[in-house]
């Protein structure tokens, strides 16, 4: 009897290291670059608190229920990219999803500057990286002032509707947050142009310029323009939003003056939303 225990300890410790070499060269077998990356096409349900993270980890859902985001562009980095800094990342990241975000929202640019569409990106988990994932994911979003987002209802581009519809079109709350025109507003955007100038004539003339063209492509005696910082200019956005009021809601202070407004969202260099143009 005591050999016969000892042959079938023996026997299990043989089928316990078998099981644990095959996990271990499954798991090996599909590390990599590419390990567990989403797809293009895949729809979540997420939220403004998961935009700002790096990491999100939302299982997929059908497309068909109520969902948040919309997965466009999935890429990946070289190893050189990723040891480098968040910047680095951000800048890789943003050269590859912009085309595919301008490509999957469509129309002309004027029109998608009037649009509420924007995009988060996010990087792979610690667990995923330890197995080697190097990917990034692109997820299309709709803004809905500063704490939600609107759920979309287009599947496939373009994205932009046309005519704009309001859960689509870009419209400001009483704090300038961006938000779908559905939802309570105080300005809607009613008009773009672009400064043609190359180098940065400086806020004030920037002002000047922004307050006489925005008188004929804004509606009402008061409004307000979203003039391109000197940062942004450097990177080539030169584009004014011109924006009329446009109050839906009782409970909206009082309308101001026109003029110029702060920027609140945070800064798409760093991460999270992704240029509008």
């Amino acid at each position: 009897m005591h050999t016969i225990h000892r042959s079938l300890s023996a026997l299990a410790i043989i089928a316990l290291v078998a099981t644990l070499f095959s996990a271990v060269t499954t798991t090996s077998a599909s590390a990599g670059a590419d390990y567990q990356k989403p797809k293009v096409g895949e729809c979540r349900n997420i939220t403004v608190d998961q935009v700002y993270n790096y990491t999100n980890s939302t299982a997929p859902i059908d497309c068909s229920a109520t969902h948040t985001a919309h997965t466009f562009y999935v890429g990946k980095l070289s190893q050189r990219v990723w040891d480098g800094s968040k910047r680095k990342i951000a800048i890789a990241v943003a050269s590859q999803c912009n085309p595919a975000w301008k490509k999957a929202i469509g129309r002309p640019l004027k029109v998608r500057l009037q649009a509420a569409y924007s995009y988060a990106w996010w990087t792979p988990t610690k667990a995923q990286r330890r197995e080697g994932a190097r990917w990034f994911r692109c997820d299309l979003t709709l803004l809905r002032g500063r704490n939600a987002l609107t759920p979309l209802t287009a599947t496939s581009s373009p994205f932009l509707d046309v005519p704009t519809p309001d859960d689509q079109a870009l419209c400001k709350t009483a704090k300038f947050y961006y938000t779908t025109c559905d939802a309570p507003h105080f300005l809607r955007v009613t008009g773009v142009f672009k400064i043609r100038k190359k180098a940065f004539p400086g806020e004030k003339r920037v002002d000047a310029i922004a307050e006489r063209k925005c008188a004929d492509l804004t509606s009402g005696a008061n409004y307000y323009w979203d003039p391109p910082s000197k940062s942004e200019w450097k990177y080539g956005y030169k584009w004014v939003l011109c924006e009329t009021i446009d109050n839906t809601s009782a409970r909206l202070a009082a309308p101001g003056v026109g003029g110029r407004e702060v920027g609140v969202l945070p800064d798409p260099g760093v991460h999270g939303y992704g240029g509008r143009g």
